[in-house]
């Protein structure tokens, strides 16, 4: 096992800015902030993993029955960020 020294952000081409790159980041806890940060209570968070019945073969059907799933799931999750001001 190797433990990688750097990374790097790469560039993207919608329009995002340094903003957005330290947004990745953070996603993946690779960007420091202070604990009280991650405490103001801002946060919701949401597990897209597909339930075991739509972990089957790859194909078009599935893909399309994970992706109605994906959508109905973040609808619900927007929905909750939504009402708690999040």
């Amino acid at each position: 096992k190797v433990d990688p020294y750097a990374v790097h952000a790469t560039y993207t081409f919608d329009g995002a800015t340094a903003v957005a790159k330290q947004f990745r980041f953070r996603e993946l806890g690779l960007w420091i902030e202070s604990d009280d940060y991650y405490k103001k209570e801002l946060f919701l968070t949401w597990d897209p993993t597909p339930p075991e019945g739509l972990r089957g073969p790859v194909g078009l059907t599935t893909h399309l029955k994970v992706v109605e799933h994906h959508l109905a799931s973040m609808r619900g999750a927007l929905a909750a960020a939504q009402t708690l001001k999040r």
